[in-house]
């Protein structure tokens, strides 16, 4: 194995496995040569990844799809994109499927990109002030993009600001901030990479001053019996997990508090907690029952077309119902991280959510459902 390749690997399960940085499936990286690309598979682990999660692409391929003229309709254009990712691997044969962010990292110069959701960045970028606190902090050394829905619209909008970066700067820039969504840093060494991170880091810790202090807490004796009630009603149905925790105490503290996470911040977010969590206030818990249950999962589904992954109890914990004791941990991650990106957003004006447009959007993207179902295989 070329040595860049191990080191790809070796900077790709750092920040995989690191919470802080991404979770599940979330996340890619990426290393080029001059012929070739190889970037992470859909939906695969950072964390675990090996040599053989990366999709591996001809580069003449991939630039001839800058020109190429696409469907106006999105979901057919996204499923031609696909198409000529996949037809651009050089190994025909292969079952890996590029990123759909493949065409990103190949508008970028630099040989290794990185790409993360860091939930404090995330707070940041998720938050009301987003783009002059980009600007304040990080100056010239990156470019901030206003929210895009994901695959080839947002890489036109990326490849159009990096290339009138070039022309201001000659070099491309080593950070790109992409609002309610992740960063992308890049470099020709992974010791650099580490570097940017850490100045990204060094930056925001200037504003926030200290990191979130998370601690155990116990249910009290009227949530234990909320959680058995629920039990016994999804008993056969689903698995259910939950979390309790000083940061979830903080979020359902109050019918106020738990509106700073009653929508996404991310397309991570909806493709493994759906959309919207489903709340049972403190009014209609104090004498719960199966058949109230039932009717607000009825309810529910009749305003999403979905089953909720996400129970929230106010005053109470916070309740993954998934198909197996794997996926409502990774729920209960992804929730909680969502909290996180709300507290730090505190700092930079105030949450700002991802709006009913493009929520739908990542809702009925097909790459997302592929990638949701990859991440719970593995």
């Amino acid at each position: 194995m070329k040595k860049e390749i191990s080191e790809l690997i070796e900077v790709s399960q750092f920040y995989g496995k690191q919470k802080d940085y991404t979770l599940g499936g979330g996340g890619n990286t990426s290393y080029k040569d001059q012929d070739h690309i190889y970037v992470k598979a859909s939906g695969h682990s950072l964390a675990t990844i090996t040599g053989d999660g990366f999709a591996v692409l001809d580069r003449k391929k991939l630039q001839a799809m800058v020109n190429k003229k696409y469907s106006d309709d999105p979901q057919t254009r996204e499923f031609e994109v696909k198409e000529d990712l996949i037809a651009s691997r050089i190994h025909p044969d292969s079952d890996l499927r590029p990123s759909v962010e493949t065409s990103l990292h190949e508008a970028i110069n630099y040989c290794y990109v990185v790409h993360m959701h860091p939930h404090m960045i995330n707070g940041l970028l998720c938050s009301k002030n987003a783009k002059s606190a980009v600007g304040d902090l990080f100056g010239d050394k990156g470019i901030y993009v206003p929210y895009t829905d994901p695959g080839m619209i947002l890489f036109k909008k990326v490849l159009k600001l990096v290339e009138e970066y070039r022309e201001i700067y000659s070099l491309d820039p080593k950070y790109i901030f992409l609002q309610n969504h992740g960063v992308f840093v890049s470099a020709d060494s992974v010791e650099e990479i580490h570097e940017l991170y850490q100045y990204i880091d060094d930056q925001l810790i200037s504003v926030i001053k200290e990191r979130l202090n998370i601690s155990g807490r116990k249910i009290n004796p009227q949530a234990q019996d909320q959680m058995k009630i629920l039990t016994g009603y999804l008993s056969g149905k689903k698995f259910i997990n939950y979390r309790f925790d000083s940061l979830i105490e903080r979020f359902t503290s109050s019918q106020i508090t738990l509106s700073g996470v009653l929508k996404p911040f991310i397309p991570d977010q909806i493709v493994y907690c759906k959309a919207y969590p489903l709340i049972i206030y403190q009014s209609d818990s104090l004498s719960l029952n199966s058949e109230d249950l039932e009717r607000m999962f009825s309810d529910y589904k009749k305003q999403h077309g979905f089953n909720p992954k996400v129970v929230l109890f106010e005053k109470g914990p916070l309740v993954a119902v998934e198909e197996s004791k794997k996926s409502t941990d990774l729920v209960l991650d992804v929730f909680e991280d969502a909290m996180r990106i709300s507290y730090y957003s505190e700092f930079f004006g105030g949450p700002n959510f991802m709006s009913n447009e493009q929520i739908a959007f990542i809702e009925n993207w097909e790459v997302e459902h592929y990638r949701q179902k990859i991440a719970k295989s593995i």
